[in-house]
């Protein structure tokens, strides 16, 4: 089942992004890349369409089942589908997307960075669209986290887990493919973690949709934009409450925190290129 809703994923990504790719050169959304190159920005929004229409199949085609008084099944067995799963995550991804898409469209350089944004909207008075979109994501992961949590201490880590998943994968896609490769990677780690959890199935699509786009944005065809960006982070760190222990999500929490601060600190595009290791890795399946 996982391979069928990852392949629906993977068909309504495709059949929308060649419509969607000429929509955003003709509305003039282009954008220079960190080459200086023109190339179509908001990519990502083919995540939120792509993975909304299949995970919206995936519900409605369970309650057709229902309707007629019988459970969705696969060779006599009963598949499970979490209703409340797929309608969280759906509009965790389709919020994130928005909040990004207005990033896209409207965000400016006056400020870089969560201590940035914050200190402009604290001192200056003026809400840039990183701190609003700082502030309702971290709305939004209070408000998922809510359904996951049976304490205040483990609905406040899987809140955090969320807003700097997102903010993570924001700061990784600073050159063609990179958050991509790592998201990727994750998502591989947190399905053999969860293999069998029912949840997946609603995650399965979004995978499905960023791999049928990895080759625009690894070939600096296009840019996926804060709209794409946004729902890889959301949706990684909702694997990763679905999946991993509370112990593991600590562990994971405490890497997010390092991270933050490394960013904040140094760049992590030099630190990338001053290690061998890791440069190869950046540079794999890149144009030159």
């Amino acid at each position: 089942m996982l391979w069928l809703t990852f392949s629906m994923g993977a068909v309504f990504t495709l059949v929308l992004l060649f419509f969607i790719l000429h929509m955003l050169q003709d509305s003039g959304l282009i954008r220079s890349n960190y080459c200086g190159e023109q190339i179509p920005l908001c990519m990502g929004i083919v995540f939120v369409l792509g993975s909304t229409a299949a995970n919206g199949l995936i519900l409605l085609l369970k309650e057709m089942f229902l309707w007629y008084g019988r459970y969705p099944s696969w060779h006599g067995r009963v598949i499970p589908i979490d209703s409340k799963a797929g309608l969280l995550l759906m509009i965790a991804v389709i919020t994130m997307g928005l909040l990004g898409l207005i990033d896209d469209l409207l965000g400016t350089r006056a400020a870089s960075g969560l201590k940035g944004h914050f200190v402009m909207l604290l001192r200056e008075r003026k809400l840039t669209t990183g701190a609003l979109k700082a502030l309702m994501g971290g709305f939004i992961a209070l408000f998922f986290s809510s359904f996951y949590s049976d304490c205040i201490m483990i609905w406040v880590m899987n809140a955090l887990i969320l807003a700097l998943s997102t903010n993570a994968l924001n700061l990784l896609d600073l050159r063609p493919g990179r958050a991509m490769k790592f998201y990727i990677l994750s998502m591989a780690m947190i399905f053999l973690v969860g293999l069998g959890r029912a949840e997946l199935l609603f995650l399965a699509p979004i995978v499905g949709s960023v791999l049928v786009c990895f080759p625009f944005d690894l070939r600096a065809r296009a840019m996926m934009g804060d709209v794409g960006s946004n729902v890889l982070g959301i949706s990684m760190g909702i694997g990763i409450i679905w999946t991993f222990s509370p112990w593991l999500r600590f562990i994971f929490l405490i890497l997010l925190i390092v991270f933050h601060i490394f960013t904040e600190l140094y760049s992590l595009s030099e630190m990338i290129a001053n290690n061998k290791f890791l440069n190869k890795i950046d540079q794999i399946g890149r144009r030159k």
